[in-house]
């Protein structure tokens, strides 16, 4: 009984020592959220892996300007001769022409414009791990396309990501994000209808000048 006891022992200490041998391999190989492991987290760390953005940006520009411009001459002169003759003497009046010329202008310009624009987006999309850096920062990119009633939206997220920004629910805000490019375009009816037409382009072009 004491033998058969001691081989028990002897063999669930076996199966600890290679469960906890097989862990330390898999940690070392640098395990991928997809891997089957008990022992790892959820957060991306190498290239393919997913992570979900949390896109949250609010954006607003206001611009005023104004413009005002005068300018005036005045210009006095004196005539005494036409084509090398004099102007004395000629005429009923004695001067054909007059002896005194005066020449004025006066020009202004007054401009005033201003612009104000406030754009809200709240949104999440899957990206996926295109290139791990050296310092272990993770570059990621994604993209989402939505189409309702033939109205197509598409978001494009791309940017750098450092590993500590990144939740334990394998998520990151987008105002986390290095160099991101954030993109929300739209196709259809309702977005045709947002833009101006020919003739509103081609005055808005005229009267630049």
């Amino acid at each position: 009984m004491r033998l058969r006891h001691r081989l028990l022992g002897k063999l669930f200490t076996f199966l600890c020592l290679v469960l906890t041998w097989n862990t330390v391999v898999e940690a070392k190989k640098g395990l991928t959220i997809y891997q089957a492991s008990i022992f790892a987290d959820k957060k991306a760390r190498s290239v393919g892996d997913l992570l979900t953005v949390l896109v949250i940006e609010r954006a607003s520009a206001s611009r005023e300007a104004k413009t005002k411009t005068s300018r005036s001459s005045d210009r006095n002169g004196k005539l005494n001769a036409f084509v090398g003759l004099p102007t004395r003497g000629l005429g009923a009046t004695g001067n054909v022409l007059p002896e005194g010329i005066g020449l004025s202008s006066e020009t202004s310009f007054d401009g005033l414009g201003s612009t104000q624009q406030s754009d809200t987006l709240d949104a999440t999309v899957s990206a996926i791990v295109t290139q791990v850096m050296p310092n272990g920062s993770l570059t990621i990119e994604g993209q989402r396309q939505i189409t309702v009633n033939g109205e197509k939206q598409t978001l494009h997220v791309k940017g750098i990501v450092r590993d500590r920004d990144i939740s334990a629910r394998n998520t990151v805000v987008s105002t986390s994000l290095a160099n991101a490019e954030i993109t929300y375009e739209g196709e259809g009816m309702i977005s045709r209808q947002q833009k101006p037409g020919l003739i509103s382009r081609l005055l808005d072009w005229i009267w630049i000048f």
